[in-house]
């Protein structure tokens, strides 16, 4: 029968071995076979490669979440309130300054995918060029600016900016900038798959190198214009198949899911590609939004056809001091049919 290992023996292995000593030497120490000392280190070093892994993927052990748990729990009984923070970067709440007057224009995009070979990134600019003249200042950005990687299979095909530097460099160079116009964004799950392969977070780079360019957070955020309440929101469940029959069914379920003191005035939904207004659900204006990316071939596998284009909405503010502050929605749509080839 094998005599089992005692904790102090493991204590005294794990020692020795990181100390650079001998297998030999360590097995005749503890009275050990060299095979007995030998699978003991494999153990180790398989355990620590596990544990290196798991912190780089933003894991946490089971016996640590455990020990964090008794340690919330003492702090407690001694009349300690104790709070675990959250990841803040999703329903960030900001106000976007501007002059008040009786009618105040923003631009919408979404879904712009820089580093695909099929982003439509002329029709980007020209948008962009429309709402300059239009005299829109500020552009929302509903998620997945750029393209990002490992997202679905088959996408390493689809990509001309290869990896984390390449895209948010290509980003930096290459995104619309005209003067007086600034941009927010949210990261979409293009965006934030980076965040998942290499915990970093590309949009927050940009951002530092862009002044134009302010980042919301991610999947979601709650800018405030002159009053009104927006929420810029990305999807999250996948694209594959045909999806659901009503193109309004996720503008629906979402609008149904606020609660009324986090129900918006407006919401620009993200990540789908195709267009659906709901003017006047729940008392939301709602949009989905469409892309700046002609058909992947993703998107022809699954049934897809994207729709290319931009909004731009005139807010009609009250001046009697009403609660509700707004008097008038009167949106453009600009839609862009044939798409370039290799637009980069």
């Amino acid at each position: 029968m094998k005599r089992p290992w005692t904790e102090e023996e493991i204590k005294k292995l794990i020692q020795d071995y990181r100390a650079g000593k001998k297998i030999e030497e360590i097995a005749t120490e503890l009275g050990r076979s060299w095979n007995s000392v030998w699978g003991k280190i494999k153990a180790y070093n398989s355990e620590k490669k596990a544990k290196e892994k798991e912190k780089a993927a933003g894991f946490i052990r089971a016996d640590i979440l455990e020990d964090e748990q008794k340690l919330a729990a003492i702090l407690s009984a001694k009349g300690y309130v104790v709070e675990k923070m959250t990841d803040d970067k999703m329903d960030r709440r900001f106000v976007i300054t501007t002059k008040i007057e009786r009618e105040i224009k923003i631009g919408v995009v979404s879904d712009t995918h820089l580093g695909s070979k099929y982003q439509q990134l002329t029709w980007l600019w020209e948008f962009y060029q429309t709402c300059s003249k239009s005299g829109v200042h500020h552009i929302l950005h509903a998620g997945d600016l750029i393209d990002g990687i490992d997202v679905y299979p088959g996408q390493e095909y689809e990509i001309f900016q290869h990896g984390l530097d390449a895209q948010v460099s290509y980003a930096i160079d290459n995104y619309p900038k005209i003067e007086g116009i600034k941009t927010y964004v949210i990261a979409g799950n293009h965006d934030y798959s980076f965040m998942k392969k290499a915990g970093a977070d590309p949009l927050d780079i940009i951002a530092k190198q862009r002044e134009d360019i302010i980042y919301a957070g991610a999947y979601g955020a709650y800018p405030e214009i002159a009053g009104l309440k927006i929420y810029l929101a990305h999807g999250r469940s996948g694209l594959g198949g045909i999806g659901p029959y009503a193109r309004s069914y996720k503008l629906q379920k979402m609008i149904e899911g606020f609660t009324p003191e986090s129900k918006p005035d407006f919401l620009f939904l993200g990540h789908y590609h195709t267009n659906c207004i709901l003017p006047h659900y729940r008392n939301v204006f709602a949009i989905q939004m469409p892309c700046f990316q002609s058909q992947t071939p993703y998107e022809r596998r699954n049934n897809l056809f994207p729709e290319v284009g931009g909004y731009i909405l005139t807010l009609g503010l009250n001046d009697d001091g009403r609660k509700n502050n707004l008097a008038l929605v009167r949106y453009e749509y600009f839609p862009f049919y044939k798409m370039k080839e290799r637009d980069y």
